[in-house]
This record gives C-alpha cells, structure tokens and sequence, in this order.
C-alpha cells in the first residue's frame, strides 16, 4: 500500500457514523474504491472531500478529472469545491473546532489544497476551469477534438438532441441499397411486407446502437459452432437455476415421470425420453442436454397450456380409463397433482415448471442462423449509411461521439499516441452516478485505465448506487457497475466502501423504505439479469413526526375525477400545514398521471412549478396557430386551409365549407380568390360575410411571404384575423406565448420554419413553467427527473398505472461472461402474423425473458427512487380495478403487472382485501364517463367581429409597431427599408449595452450589417442607402460620449430591450385600449439604468432621416419627433415609475442625426 499524505493524519474519523470508516478511507488519494452510495447518503459531500485530497497531492489540477452525468450535476461538484476553498480563509485551526466533523475535515482538506494552488500558482480561484470535472458527454468531444483523424471526424461536428429523422434515413438507404435485396426482402417479410414497420425497426436499432455494436464484433469472430455453444451455455445455466426450484416437488416428479411411462405409447419420443431421465438430488450438477426434452414431457402432462398445475385428467392427456389398471394410474396421477400442490405452498415450483417447459433448444436452426445473419449485415450497413448522413448534415449524435471518443484511445494491446498522452496527462478519475454507464462508455473507461496499476501514481474513484439505476431507456446498464462491484476493472483493483447513512430521510421514512425494499427487491445481485440486491440504510435524524410518516391510500374502482380530487385536497392541506421552506413534490411514473392534477391545481388558483409537463399540440389555440402557419407556409395544404377556416374565430360553417370545396382537386386558397364567383353567392349570408371580412387579412399576409420575418408575419395575421378573440384564460394566452417563443426559435435554427421541423417541434411543444416564487412550494415531474433532488413531502399518485410497451427488437441478445469470456447469444426477430403459428418461438421469448426480467427489476428500483426523494413525509395512492363479474366468481383482485403497485403488490393484498367488502357497481348508465371536450366557437351572429382591432391581444409596443399593423398594406420598398435600418441598429445597440462597445466597426460587423439587411429583401438602392445608414448610425454612436456613458457597465440595475407588461392601463399613444377591457399590454424599454444621484434614466433610440433637402430645418424636425414620441416615453415612465418610485429622465437619443435629447416629463 502507498504511503499516506502526511496531512491526513489531521482527518478524522467520525465514530458516531456506522459507515464513518469507509468514509475515512474514501479520501486516501493512494487508494482506488468502488464505492455504493444509496440514497440520501452524501455522496457530492464526499467526492468533494476527494477531489480536495487529489488537489493537494498533484503537481498540476488537470491530472485530476471527475466525470458526471448532467451538466448541472457538474457545476454543483465544481461550485462545492470551489466554495471549500473560499472558505479556508474565514477559520483559524482554532476556530473551525467550533464546526461539526465533516466541516473541519473539508476545512483541512481544502486548506491543504489551496497550499498546492498558491506553491504551484494555479490560480484556481481566478481560473476555475482549470478544474476538470466534465460530464462524460465533453470528455468524449474533448478526446475526438484531440485526435480528429483517429476518431473518424475531421471538423468538430454539431450534436444533434433528437436524431430520428436521421435514423429513418439511414433505414431507408439500406432498405433502397441494391446490394443487401437479399436481406431487405428477408426482413419485410417477417413483417408481412410492412415497409414502414421495417424502417421503423432498422432506426430503433440504430437509436441503440451502443449497445449492440460491441456484441457484434464478438459474434462476428464467432463461428456457428461457437454460437451453438454459447446458447447452450446460458440454457443450460436457466436450466440448473430452474432445477433448484423443483427440489420441494422433485420426489413427486419422479413419481410422475413412472406413472407416463405406464401410460404413454410404448413406441413414442415422450417415452424414450422419460426413460432416458434420472431423477435425483444430485441431478442440478450432472444435467444432461438429452434431460431437457424429459422435463418438458412432465410439464406438458402436468401443467395446462397456460402454465397452471391441472386439477384433472382424461383422455386427451393420455389417460384412458377403460380397464381397471388405468383407472387406478388415473388415481394415482391425481394424487401426484394434489402432492405437487400441496408441497408447492408460495407456486414456485410449479412456476419453475412451466418455465422450463418454455426454454429454446440447445442449438439455433439453420433458419435461425440465416436470420441472424442477414440481420447482421443489414444493421452493419445502416449503420455505415447514418455515417454518411451525418458527414453530409455536418451533425451527429451523441453515441457516434462516443464511439469515436472510444476509437481515438486504440485498443487495449495497441494504444494511440493520445491513449498514451493521457495515460500521463490523468492521474486520477472520479466517475459519479456509475451505475449510469452504458455499454460503451464503460469500454471506454477500460481503454483509458488499461496501463494502470496499482504501483504507479493513477487512482480510480468510482461512485454509484445500482438500487437507483433507472437510465435503461437511456441505454444505461447497471451491469456495469455490479462488474465492477467485483472488486476491479479489467486487471486495475478496487477496494468496495459502502455508504449506509441516510441524511435525507426521517427515520420513520428510513424504516419503512427498509422494511418494504428488503422484500421487493431480490435476494441476490445477478448480472445477466440486472438484479440488484437491497443495501439497508440507516437514518442519520430521529426526527419523530406527529402524523405518520408513510401514508398508504388505496381504494377499489374509485372514478378518476374522485381520485384527482382527493390528491389535490391532500396536497393543498400539506401545502397549508407545511413550513414556509418546506417544499412538496408530486411524482410520476408518467407525466399524463400529472396532467389532471395540474389543471385542477390551476382551476383552484394553486401555483406549481412543473417543466415540460403539459404537451400543447392538441390544445385548441395551438392546433389553430398550426392550421395559420401551416396554410401561410404551403398554399396548397388542403388540410391545413380547412383547418384554419373552421378554427373558432372564422367558424366557416360545414354547409358552406361543402359548397366551396366542391371541385375535390382545386387547392382552396385557389378557391377563396374566386370570391366574386357564382359558387360564393351559394354560400350562406355568414359565410360571404365572414369570407369577405377575411380575405383581405389573407390576401395581405400571402403578399407579405419572403419580405417579412415568419414569426412576425404569422403573429400579426393571427391579431388581424381576430383569433385572440377566442382565448378564454391566462394558461391559452400562455400557451399561445409558447408558441411564438418556439417560432423564433425554428427561424434562428439551422433548418429555418419548415412544415417538417414545425411538426417535429410541435411534438415536444410544452406549456411555459410558472416561474413565480410561490410555484416553487409544489413541485410536479417524472420519477426520472426527481433523482437526484429530494422535497419535505413526497406524493406519489396513480401507482397502479402502467406504462407503455416497448417496440419488438429485430434482434434479441442477451450478453453474458463464461469464465471471464465475453459471449453473446442472439435471436432473430420472430415471423409476424398468420404464419406466426408455424415458428418456434422459444429462443426470442426466452431471450425476450431476460428483458422482462431486467424491466421488472428496474421498476424496483424506479419506486425506490420515488420513495426515497421524501424526507418528512410519503403519500401513496392506487386505485385497484374490479370488474363485476370477476367479483361474483369470487376471483382475487390483481394489479397491472408492469405498474410501480405491483411491486408491493405482494405485501398489500391484505390491507386491500377489506375495501372488497361489499363492493358496489354502478350500472352501465350511470357509469362515470370521460368528458366530452366542445370546440369553443364565437358568436356566428357577430358579423362585425372583423370590423375592430382584436380587442383581447397581446399588443407589443416597440419601435417596430408602434404604427398601424404591417398588413393594413403591403408596404413599399422605401417603409420596408426604414424599418429594417431601425431594426439592426437596435440590435447592435442592444448587444453593445451587454457586452461594451467597440472602439469601432470591424470587418465582420460590416459584413453582418450588409448581410441582415440583404436577407430582409433589400436591394439595389435601397440596399446602399440602408447600409449607408446604419453604418453611419453606429459609428456615430460609438463616439458619442452621452451613449458610451449610457452603455457603460458601470451603470446601476441596467437593462437593455427590458420588456414591461401591464393590464387595463390606458396610455396617450395606445389604439382601442380601455380599462374595463382587461388588455395586456407588452412594452419594451431600449435602454434604462440609475445613476449615482438615484435618477432613473429612460433612453429610446430613434433612426429617424434627415437631410438638407428637407423644408424643415434641423432643429424643427427634432422638436416635431419628440412631441410625437414624447408619449412613449411617458408610458415607460409610468410604468417604471409603478416600479421604484424614483425621480426619471427621459432621452431620446437619434442615432442617424447624432443628437442625445432630454426630454421633459
């Protein structure tokens, strides 16, 4: 063993925890740990005091790097370290006694290592980032930057979030490649000729591609042989596991097997077999392939086709009773059932059974093997096409980082120069969330530690808790950490610490969470299965509560509006009951169990925080912005023009929406053209006024396409046509803001609006999280995104839900090692359809089997995660179905079996037992049915509706629309150049007030300009003399003393392009605003700050053109812009007034002419 740092020997050991031994250990930075850390257990606490130990030990910080899974995660690390060594300074050795033992040990911890920083000059509080803690995702784009050649990239590509489309791609190249026809035609016959279905498999696959492209090199220097043996490997392995749950009924077996072989033909398979069988204790060790076969003659005569012990026989099982022989070997056969029942008391056995008899042959068929085969060659070339797609997008994903990440260290017997380099670069490796590491990020880890050992300088540091591995969607394996909890990676060694003290929990939580965890979760850790074993935690408080700590609701066919009643009472009354810093959370397994407690919170008037929960696609006010912008970017979408014409603003009626589009071909804005036609005079009185009021809006916006931003295009159409009028309450108008917010984005995104990205995007559109300071008491998300944080009280609804089903793999596989070799043994996918029937199964439900298993096991662990967020208080709710005619047959109740319940299922059925008690059921009529949701429509009397300005809008006062709306007319190409001038210099001026002002316009900003204003339609002369202008503008504002002043970051509580709201506030310069209207307003400052003396100043920038030909002088056109903007200014004024109360000066500040006015208030 190393010798340890002489400052440890001021680290102290905390005796009053019963895990403080490994956590003294945990900071030697001579020593390589695994260490478990479940919930609550101070884990970030612990790899901070690591990271300090490595920081006084190194000669230079980037030798130590820690790895994380989430970017905020990260910070957080990085934050604490940080904060450790500020902190050194504000004790004395003195006074840092007076702290509790943790405290003191990180004091000298960081106190030695700020010695390292100021000896060495690392400047580590001037230059944090020399501390490298990365989430895994930057190490690998660091490592493929270092070596672009070697990881297969040359220019560092972007990353792409949602690459599905590149996916399908990639699937349709390989299915159109003329070179795998072979295959492609092999596949979309399994699927009965489904393209699609097979498009959507190969880009599922290539989603997952991590995962499966490893084994694929191991299968591919595997011989069939070698894949024969591997299978017979894991199935004789299944079958010894299944063997030792026969031994309570094994005797009785063996009684069986003589009683068939009485019974059977005298020249059949079934009896050769059961003759070959010899059935004892020591059989689990001495099974033969040949037994197999005898076992499933036993289960086939034992067991009915749906796997339950039978409860008699005759003769279609094989007993005839003609003689009296045969009758008494019925008898006895009888007698060997209730046996078998009788010794079988918990059904495992028989469960066993019925499994075994289910289990693949040892060896794959030919056809089998063509399968794979084919398959193979299939996914390795759609995996070679989505690396031309991604060269040809210059984008990429995050697994395809990965891999070249991987690629660019070598492999273990021939490390790249880099592999090397880093091999001296990185001393020591932190890895935080482990049991989070998928497939290849693991092998990753391998190749970087290969030239390790234990007698060099390197360290290994790894922490995790697999009873909280949740990530398997997102390719994550628990696996690997349970490889690793063996005690070394590869040859490299590990000493295993393990956590136990839980800080979060009370000691109530604590003990339930124990009590019910050692009995959900398995026995046994087993790798192949992702089984991991319950660790018992022990709480650090004594906290005993007044109410009990856990609270179990069950109910038996409660409706589902009673059920969102009572958790919404439930959650107010805690909300009512809590301390003001008490938080709760409401966690789900799906985010569609919060839905209907969100808006019965919103209609009580309860604020809550909750991110991207409600999906605003099928909301009314976004479907009808979808049929707008739809029909404004493609005039030929049929769908899209009948959509927006039914909306509930224009409400075209059925009968005449049928008169106009009569001709079925002719594209309907085609149609609307028409409008003097003798097809209008069929339309109804209503629908030619409403056609006649809407056709200009129409007509106007269509002549604005390609001069006018998209965004700004389609929110002006929507207030022309009156569509706000139709928005009955805050959350449409938030939604609607959602909307804009996620347009702007499309037109800034490298793809630009089009009909394909803006279904995309609507698909993961959400309603805008309430950021208000009183949301943050409640909280509601995903059980996945809760990990990590914890909340005083934790409600947990709908645990009886179920989600949905995973899609069918093309190829199953299961990984497993044989005495340290790494195997695989795939299935290819099974024939669908009619001819289904004719297929054995078994290999692909075996395999698939195995996937079962490892879901089931997961969602353990997702309910641990749940329960172990609580740290007062847990609420559990589940509402139990039962039909009544599985009541009358008196049969038991059960639970989804892929629902979180089921996992306590077990150890709640007698607490659920009495509410069965004189159950009632509703008649069909009055049973509770789901609600009908009506389209809202405006008054089809309200033929004037158009004649006004929407009267409900979000009206933006700026400098851009200050004037009438841009589709009153089409405007020319002179009042298209003046706006645009306005637009870039408010721009520059914006960014210059954030980021400083330069000392002048350099080449790239005088590109920028030209470029802006050519993408806005500006050409010829307007071009020059636009270009000419704001050049002139900024150049002038860069000199002026008064702007750079103003821009100054010395400025107190500066803003630039500060947006203000107001409602029901009447201003001088509004159009149609009134009091009792209730209008939100939205306005925006240019530029506001305070000075020394307390002022509050207001400065607006006007580009306003003057010259010497103009009749008026200079002076009397400045007096007449500030009389006409003086207005505006007021109504900044006020409204910042509402806000400080302070004295204000107001500036109007005319770029173009150079000249700052003060103007009066």
């Amino acid at each position: 063993m190393k010798k340890q740092p002489d400052f440890l020997a001021k680290i102290k050991q905390d005796f009053d925890l019963v895990d403080g031994q490994a956590r003294y250990e945990a900071i030697d930075p001579g020593q390589s740990f695994i260490v478990q850390a479940p919930a609550g257990s101070g884990k970030t606490a612990l790899l901070t005091q690591r990271y300090l130990a490595l920081l006084a030990v190194v000669d230079s910080p980037e030798k130590i790097v820690a790895m994380t899974y989430t970017k905020k995660a990260a910070s957080e690390m990085r934050q604490r370290i940080l904060e450790a060594l500020k902190e050194v300074n504000n004790f004395t050795e003195e006074s840092i006694k007076n702290e509790n033992l943790y405290q003191q040990n990180t004091w000298h911890l960081a106190t030695e290592a700020l010695k390292a920083n100021n000896r060495q000059g690392w400047g580590l509080l001037e230059n944090p980032k020399r501390l490298r803690v990365k989430t895994i995702d930057s190490f690998n784009s660091y490592l493929v930057q270092q070596m672009p050649l070697l990881s297969r990239f040359g220019s560092q590509p972007g990353i792409t979030q949602n690459a599905e489309a590149l996916y399908l791609q990639a699937a349709r190249e390989v299915l159109n490649e003329p070179s795998v026809v072979e295959q492609s035609l092999h596949l979309t016959a399994l699927l009965n000729g489904n393209r699609k279905a097979a498009e959507k498999m190969i880009a599922n696959m290539l989603a997952k591609r991590d995962q499966w492209m490893p084994l694929l090199q191991v299968s591919t220097n595997q011989s069939d042989k070698a894949l024969n043996l591997a299978l017979q490997q894991v199935v004789l392995a299944e079958f010894q596991v299944l063997l030792l749950d026969l031994q309570p009924i094994m005797q009785y077996l063996l009684n069986a097997k003589d009683i068939l072989i009485q019974v059977l033909a005298p020249s059949s398979a079934e009896l050769d077999s059961l003759f070959a069988l010899k059935i004892n204790s020591k059989m689990v060790n001495d099974f033969k392939v040949e037994d197999s076969q005898a076992f499933k003659v036993l289960a086939k005569k034992l067991l009915t086709t749906k796997g339950d012990l039978r409860k008699t026989v005759d003769k279609r099982s094989g007993f005839p009773v003609g003689s009296a022989e045969e009758k008494e070997l019925k008898k006895e056969f009888l007698q060997c059932l209730e046996n078998i029942a009788t010794a079988d008391i918990h059904g495992k056995s028989v469960k066993a059974l019925a499994k075994l008899a289910q289990l693949p042959y040892f060896e794959y068929s030919e056809s089998q093997l063509t399968g794979i085969h084919d398959l193979f060659i299939l996914l390795k070339n759609a995996t070679a096409f989505l690396k031309i797609i991604f060269s040809q997008q210059g984008e990429t994903d995050f697994i395809e980082i990965s891999q070249a990440a991987s690629a660019s260290l070598g492999e273990k017997e021939e490390p790249t120069d880099l592999a090397q380099r880093l091999d001296y670069q990185i001393e020591h490796l932190l890895i935080d969330e482990f049991q989070d590491t998928s497939v290849s990020q693991y092998l990753l880890l391998k190749k970087l530690i290969a030239g390790w050992s234990k007698e060099d300088n390197h360290s290994l540091f790894i922490v995790g808790d697999p009873m909280q591995s949740i990530y398997r969607f997102r390719e994550a394996e628990v696996a690997n950490f349970l490889d690793a909890w063996r005690g070394k990676i590869e040859q490299f060694p590990l000493k295993k610490l393990n956590l136990s003290i839980n800080f979060r929990s009370s000691s109530s939580v604590v003990d339930w969470v124990n009590n019910t965890f050692a009995e959900v979760m398995p026995k046994q850790s087993k790798i192949a299965k992702g089984a991991v074993s319950y660790t018992k935690a022990e709480a650090f408080s004594n906290d005993e509560f007044d109410n009990e700590a856990v609270q179990l609701n069950w109910s038996v066919n409660q409706p589902k509006q009673e059920q969102i009643i009572q958790l919404a009472d439930d959650v107010c009354a805690c909300l009512t009951n809590k301390q003001s810093e008490q938080k709760i959370g409401v966690l789900a397994r799906t985010k569609s169990v919060l839905t209907p407690l969100a808006k019965e919170l919103k209609n009580r008037g309860i604020p809550f925080k909750a991110v991207e929960l409600e999906r605003l696609n099928n909301q009314q006010e976004i479907q009808d912005l979808e049929a707008l912008t739809k029909a404004l970017l493609h005039l030929g979408d049929k769908g899209a023009w009948i959509a927006l014409l039914r909306s509930p603003a224009i409400g075209l009626s059925l009968a005449d929406l049928a008169v106009l589009l009569e001709n079925k071909t002719e594209p309907v804005w085609q149609i609307l053209q028409q409008h003097e036609t003798e097809k209008f005079v069929q339309l109804s009185s209503q629908g030619q006024a409403i056609l006649n009021s809407v056709l200009a809006v129409l007509t106007s916006a269509i002549n604005h396409v390609g001069i006018i931003k998209w965004s700004r295009l389609i929110k002006e159409t929507w207030l022309a046509l009156d569509m706000p009028q139709a928005l009955s309450d805050s959350s449409q108008i938030q939604n609607v803001e959602a909307f804009w917010q996620m347009l702007a984005r499309l037109e800034q995104s490298k793809t630009g609006l089009t009909q394909l990205e803006l279904d995309k995007t609507l698909q993961d559109l959400f309603s805008l999280p309430d950021d208000s300071p009183e949301s943050h008491h409640i909280e509601l998300m995903s059980i996945h995104k809760s990990k990590g944080l914890e909340f005083d009280f934790v409600f947990l609804p709908e645990l009886n839900k179920s989600a949905m089903n995973d899609d069918k793999e093309l190829v199953s596989w299961l990984y497993f090692q044989q005495e340290g070799v790494r195997q695989v043994v795939f299935a290819p996918m099974a024939q669908r359809g009619k001819k289904a029937a004719e297929q054995d199964t078994s290999l692909v439900s075996f395999l698939q089997g195995f996937e079962k298993e490892k879901h089931a096991h997961e969602l353990d662990r997702l309910f641990y995660v749940a329960c172990t967020r609580a740290k007062q208080n847990l609420f559990l709710y589940a509402n139990i179905t039962v039909t009544e005619k599985n009541f009358q047959q008196d049969k038991p109740a059960t639970v989804k079996e892929d629902s979180l319940f089921n996992c306590i299922w077990h150890l709640q059925q007698e607490m659920v037992q009495p509410l069965l008690q004189n159950l009632l059921f509703e008649s069909k009529d009055i049973a509770e049915k789901e609600p009908v949701f009506l389209v809202k429509r405006l008054a089809e009397n309200d033929s004037n509706r158009f004649a006004n300005f929407p009267k409900q809008e979000v009206k933006k006062y700026s400098h851009l629309n200050s004037q009438n709306s841009i589709l009153q007319s089409v405007p020319s190409e002179q009042n298209l150049m003046v706006t645009e001038v306005g637009n870039l210099v408010h721009a520059f001026l914006e960014v210059w007030g954030l980021n400083g002002l330069p000392e002048q316009l350099s080449k790239d900003q005088l590109g920028i300009i030209k470029q802006q204003l050519m993408s806005k339609s500006l050409v010829g002369e307007s071009l020059v003399e636009a270009e000419k202008r704001v050049i002139k503008s900024l150049s002038q504002a860069i000199k002026n003393p008064k702007i750079v002043w103003a821009l100054s970051a010395e400025r107190k509580q500066a803003s630039c392009e500060l947006e203000l709201t107001s409602r029901g506030m009447v201003f001088d310069d509004a159009e149609t605003s009134s009091p009792q209207q209730q209008v939100l307003q939205q306005h925006i400052v240019d530029r506001t700050f305070v000075d020394d003396n307390n002022v509050r100043w207001i400065v607006d920038y006007k580009t306003s053109y003057w010259d010497e030909s103009f009749k008026q002088t200079k002076t009397e056109f400045i007096t007449e812009q500030v009389a006409k903007y003086q207005p505006q200014l007021a109504r900044y004024g006020s409204l910042l007034k509402t806000l400080d109360g302070r004295e204000q000066c107001w500036i109007l500040y005319f770029s173009y002419l150079d000249e700052w006015v003060e103007v009066s208030s």
